[in-house]
């Protein structure tokens, strides 16, 4: 598997430093499909997002 780490430095929680507890994990299906995680680091690493604050996106496919 090849892991491929990237920063959301735009998006306002990363930018508001603020250092979380964290309470536990969540595992869940986006519900569609999509071949590249990428697509959505490019919709949340705006500094207008503000629907919700992510951590990380997983995605374990072959060509990822």
């Amino acid at each position: 598997m090849k892991i491929v780490q990237r920063m959301m430095k735009e998006n306002p929680c990363y930018k508001a430093g603020r250092k979380i507890k964290v309470k536990g994990l969540m595992l869940h299906s986006i519900g569609c499909p999509q071949p590249k995680a990428s697509v959505f680091i490019q919709s949340w690493n705006r500094a207008s997002f503000d629907r919700a604050c992510s951590g990380t996106v997983c995605y374990s496919l072959p060509d990822v």
